[in-house]
């Protein structure tokens, strides 16, 4: 143990654990206890006092011993105490200290004897030392390593932090130590019966320190990721000498409010060191043995994201061990692609809007085509009075609200898909009473029809419903169950939760196979669906592998020619997000041919490849085609579906080659207005696609038309709807137009957070050199001296000025 081992401090004290109080032992220390002589106090906490003591009999040796306070005989404190002994006997690595002994003294206080760990704090010895980044790495990776292990044994320490991990030497090698499992916790086996809480059911731990789950009411809904969020923590502090949240600055109450609030992110690490004081970022890169622009390069990147993956608030998104925390930090000593990255893969496409909004374009018009190609799938299945029975009844269900929502034949009644889906599915479960499988194929049904337009809230119930149905009703493997695993894959695909969906669509091709054969039909939906969460993870080989396999199925079983088509235009697609542009064309250009032959030129399928191959054009610099095939789309859907997002998306890319490369500024501006009005219209204020088109409509106003206050006002309704969809990519270019639009403004403090944030994403997400980076670099510059600061904006010069 060690002097500063002390969970000592009222509760409000922020470096202070939860449920500590105040020292009450008093007096002077006792000469013995047991057969131990007391040399000194070395710590003291809310349960327990720590001497430094010599064993006297058997072998003589210094020791750590911990004895229970007087008076403090409660259940709960000694539930906690024998907690800490046991959590301590049941592990054994040089990284934790051990348990030697226990007993009681005469007044029949318990204690329990440790090694002694003669050391300093982590922090302490790092800086004490002056250790590089890499080498403060190498030393935490040890840490971790010995957390893992306690995991292993069933103890979640959940008070981790740098003055519980103590270094010493042996032959001038650092050995880290982690100590006091004062507030540890069982996790498969228990520790204690009675729970490690306080009586006030307040929360233990260390608030700076502590993940959002473990201060939440209790603190009992915890597991090894708190750890993890600790050490994340813990790691944060060690590379830029500050918390990610500090109780100091934000006060204790500001504080815990930002730390439950689970939609509000700290600054990376990188942009936390940016925007301190010159002075104090020199102070802390001379202790990393570095000056501020290299202390900056390093940790931006890997390390940077290394650290918020490991503090996410949401604990899913962590990583799930202490381990893969360190193994991910041991690909950054190596220089191999580490597994922390922005969390919504599937906008890593190195084109931000176009490739966005031509990759997600609806395969119909509206939702309508989605019912309908059900009903007939259940009449094409009805081969025996059981299937008919319920094809007609799925028919019967869904006519009315058919009728009302399709734009081809409502009419001009003024009903919504929306608005008619709503209506319709309120009415399923009495409608359907005692048909458990026709239930489950209209609640399928609508929540696919939800997902196509884009309300996913409204599509996740319906869907998991539908699969919990299915499992009860076939108790096993079936293909109706399986069509409902891949249909939730989709969804958490375009949630942006690859790995799970990667999953649902391998289960789903598993059933698939096992109860269809593996050149059905079926088999390439799945491997199509599994294909797309890929290239949208930027994981090509995998995805061109299921694409081709998907291909050849339905060659082998002569699959009409849109089938074929879909495959065509994910290959295409897949390859212009390579950059493939050559590979890509033929692809997209086949696509949109066969689909223009096998449904004719109306059809909002060739409307999506028209756009698909338009963008790619677009990429290429052949704006002219571009065009031409964006307006062709654009009058088609503009007859066919007029309400559409088909049309909406389609108008928002024609305004952007408009805007940016053909400087036709006045159409481009009143494209924009009408994309926003159409996505608005369909769903609302807060949605991703409404938010991409207020971030153009921005760019445009505040460079070109002179009005930045508008584009600030535009972009701070953005940019929260980018954050809470994960979508940060989309929001750090947003947040570097705020920059531009608060610089024009005179408002520089605020524009320099902003840039500085959005540079230190971009940089991570499309790399150092990327045209979005390097643009970022140039307005912060443009910031800078506008600012009248030019040793600031030498730092993100591209080219410094010659000296004189």
């Amino acid at each position: 143990m060690h002097p500063d081992d002390s969970t000592g401090g009222p509760p409000v004290n922020p470096g202070a654990p939860l449920g500590s109080s105040p020292s009450a032992s008093g007096g002077d220390p006792p000469r013995t206890i047991g057969p131990y002589r007391i040399l000194r106090v070395l710590g003291e906490g809310g349960m327990g006092v720590v001497y430094e003591a010599e064993q006297r009999v058997a072998l003589k040796r210094r020791v750590a011993l911990k004895v229970m306070k007087p008076g403090l005989d409660s259940k709960e404190v000694l539930a906690r105490f024998e907690a800490e002994r046991q959590a301590l006997a049941v592990m054994q690595h040089p990284g934790i200290a051990k348990v030697l002994d226990a007993g009681a003294t005469e007044e029949g206080r318990p204690y329990f004897v440790m090694e002694l760990v003669d050391g300093e704090s982590l922090k302490e010895y790092a800086d004490g030392r002056k250790l590089s980044v890499e080498d403060r790495v190498r030393l935490f990776i040890e840490v971790c390593q010995a957390v893992q292990h306690a995991h292993l044994k069933g103890v979640i320490h959940r008070d981790l932090k740098p003055s519980n991990v103590l270094v010493t030497e042996r032959d001038d090698v650092p050995s880290p130590k982690v100590i006091d499992f004062g507030v540890a916790k069982a996790t498969g086996q228990r520790l204690t019966e009675t729970t490690l809480v306080t009586g006030f059911g307040q929360a233990l731990g260390t608030p700076a320190y502590m993940s959002p789950e473990q201060a939440d009411a209790s603190g009992l809904d915890v597991d090894t990721r708190t750890d993890v969020y600790s050490l994340g923590v813990t790691l944060y502090e060690l590379l830029v000498g500050r918390l990610p949240q500090d109780p100091e600055e934000l006060g204790f109450a500001g504080f815990m409010t930002q730390l439950l609030l689970r939609d509000s992110d700290p600054p990376t690490p990188s942009t936390r060191y940016d925007t301190l004081e010159g002075d104090t970022q020199q102070a802390i890169a001379r202790f990393r043995h570095t000056d501020p622009r290299g202390l900056h390069h390093q940790i931006r990147g890997d390390l940077d994201w290394i650290a918020m993956k490991a503090i996410e608030k949401d604990r899913e998104r962590r990583y799930p061990t202490a381990n893969d925390l360190a193994l991910d930090l041991e690909r950054y000593l190596l220089d191999e692609p580490v597994l922390a990255r922005p969390p919504s893969a599937r906008y890593r496409a190195a084109k931000f809007v176009r490739r966005h909004r031509a990759g997600v374009l609806m395969t119909a018009a509206v939702a309508v085509l989605v019912a309908a190609s059900t009903v007939a799938v259940f009449v094409q299945a009805a081969r025996i009075e059981h299937a008919l029975a319920r094809a007609e009844a799925a028919e019967s269900f869904l006519q009315e609200w058919i009728w009302a929502s399709d734009p081809f034949e409502g009419q001009g009644r003024d009903v919504t898909v929306v608005e008619a889906l709503d209506a319709a599915s309120e009415t399923i479960t009495d409608e359907l009473q005692g048909q458990p499988e026709v239930e489950a194929s209209v609640r399928n049904t609508f929540g696919v029809a939800y997902f196509k337009l884009g309300r996913y809230e409204k599509a996740r119930p319906l869907l998991e419903s539908a699969l919990e149905i299915r499992q009860r009703v076939h108790a096993g493997q079936h293909p109706d169950v399986a069509e409902s695993l891949d249909y939730l894959a989709d969804l958490e695909r375009a949630e942006g939760h690859s790995a799970l969906a990667d999953s649902l669509y391998r289960a789903a091709l598993v059933m698939r196979r096992r109860t269809l054969g593996d050149f059905h039909p079926d088999v390439a939906v799945s491997l199509m669906g599994l294909g797309l969460v890929h290239k949208d993870a930027r994981d090509f080989q995998v995805a061109e592998t299921s694409f081709h396999e998907a291909l050849a199925i339905r060659e082998r079983a002569a699959a009409d020619t849109g089938q074929l088509a879909e495959v065509w235009d994910a290959l295409g697609t897949l390859y212009w997000a390579q950059e493939r542009y050559e590979e890509a064309e033929p692809w997209l250009r086949k696509a949109l041919d066969a689909r223009r032959s096998y449904y004719g030129e109306e059809s909002g399928l060739v409307a999506s490849s028209m756009s698909n191959l338009a963008a790619l054009l677009d990429d290429k610099g052949e704006y002219d085609e571009a065009e031409s095939l964006y307006r062709e789309a654009r009058a088609l859907l503009q007859e066919r579906a007029p309400r559409s997002t088909q049309l909406a998306t389609v108008t928002a890319n024609l305004a952007i080659l408009l805007d940016v490369w053909k400087e036709e500024y006045d159409e481009a501006e009143t494209l924009y207005r009408e994309a926003l009005a159409m996505h608005q219209a369909l769903f609302g204020d807060d949605n991703p696609d409404v938010a991409l088109d207020r971030y153009l409509m921005a760019g445009l106003l505040c460079e070109v038309r002179g009005e930045p206050a508008q584009g600030v006002t535009l972009l701070e309704e953005a940019i929260p709807v980018f954050e809470r969809e994960e979508q940060y990519s989309y929001a750090a270019i947003a947040r570097s137009m705020l920059g531009v639009c608060l610089t024009e403004l005179t408002r520089y403090a605020e524009a320099e957070v902003d840039l500085l944030e959005a540079l230190s994403a971009l940089e991570l997400e499309y790399g150092v050199d990327h045209t979005r980076t390097r643009t970022t670099r140039e307005r912060l510059v443009t910031l800078y001296e506008a600012w009248d600061r030019p040793n600031r904006a030498a730092l993100y010069r591209e080219d410094p000025p010659p000296q004189e």
